[in-house]
């Protein structure tokens, strides 16, 4: 079994609509009314539902006006109603073609729907019309990463961090997450510090910096990465689920327990924590443990091979021969699935 480092993709700031209104200079068709205004704010309150009425009667008052449009596609995105969304950017830009914030939440849009040739495009128009656009830049390399095109997503953020974005510290994150994506793990290395060194208190920064050392072999400057990211958020079960493994690599069993039980305090429905307290039962040869941990981890995922291949062995060790092959044979038929 393979011990599964988790490094998180990015920032939740980095993969957001742009809400908070049509920025200075943007060409849109009017000042937004008194309704309009009223519903951005609910928007920025997070109440899209109480927004979109206000929004309605904006487009019955100026069915003429991209704004509202735009706004109650916003709405509907933080309801996560991707196809009105995508209906109600058509018709902002069917109406304003040169609305750049529409292009760039109609990208998200559609990559949030998994249609990322569609997102790429409407990236690279709003970059077409702005070609300072660090946000479009961001997203797009975004949508680059999740269709594997790594060497094109890490332009694109070198170009946005020439832009001396205020967000360096989250750009720098995220193209750190497209070097170990690549498997280049010195430059990932390298990014997360310069993140570090702008936001010393950036938590996921220190957690892939982590992952990464780990993954390099460098087990004692993971765990001090994994120290520093418990140590901004006490609660992080990744934190200690990564530092367990960490200590599972350097063979101090008993540290990687501890870390995965607090893994699994935090997140009970952790199957990587529990499969990986079951490993390390399994290896201190306490099989009851290690049976109870397998057979938690096979209920959270009960197709997983593997993991009764592992509860099978614990079984033939304690000296259960029956139990021991209905896991195998159970593993062999999934297997065979397959």
């Amino acid at each position: 079994m393979i011990l599964r480092n988790i490094a998180r993709p990015w920032r939740c700031g980095l993969g957001a609509i742009l809400l908070a209104g049509l920025l200075a200079g943007r060409p849109s068709a009017a000042e937004p009314d008194a309704r309009c205004k009223r519903g951005m704010e609910l928007l920025d309150q997070g109440q899209p539902e109480q927004a979109i009425p206000l929004f309605d009667e904006a487009i019955k008052a100026t069915p003429a006006d991209a704004v509202p449009y735009y706004y109650r596609g916003n709405a509907y995105w933080q309801k996560s109603q991707f196809e009105k969304a995508l209906a109600d950017y058509d018709q902002a830009l069917l109406l304003n073609p040169k609305m750049v914030d529409a292009y760039i939440n109609r990208g998200l849009t559609s990559a949030s729907l998994g249609r990322l040739d569609k997102a790429v495009a409407d990236y690279t128009e709003a970059l077409r019309l702005s070609p300072r656009e660090v946000d479009a830049y961001v997203k797009r390399a975004m949508a680059y990463t999740d269709q594997g095109k790594f060497v094109q997503a890490a332009a694109d953020l070198t170009d946005a961090l020439g832009m001396n974005p205020k967000d360096a510290d989250d750009v720098y994150f995220l193209r750190g997450n497209v070097w170990r994506s690549k498997g280049d793990l010195d430059h990932a290395i390298a990014d997360y510090t310069q993140a570090l060194r702008l936001n010393a208190q950036y938590g996921d920064a220190y957690l892939n910096r982590g992952t990464s050392y780990d993954d390099k072999g460098e087990y004692d400057k993971a765990i001090a990465d994994f120290n520093q990211a418990l140590a901004v958020n006490p609660r992080d079960s990744e934190a200690y689920y990564n530092r367990g493994n960490a200590y599972w690599n350097k063979g101090e069993l008993e540290k990687a327990v501890t870390d995965y039980s607090a893994a699994i305090g935090l997140n009970p429905r952790d199957f990587d924590a529990y499969n990986n307290r079951g490993m390390a039962y399994r290896k201190q040869q306490q099989w009851d443990k290690a049976i109870a941990d397998f057979t938690q981890a096979i209920r959270l995922q009960p197709n997983n091979a593997e993991t009764y291949t592992l509860r099978g062995y614990a079984w033939e060790k304690k000296g259960d021969k029956p139990a021991a092959e209905a896991d195998y044979a159970k593993a062999k038929q999934l297997k065979d699935k397959k």
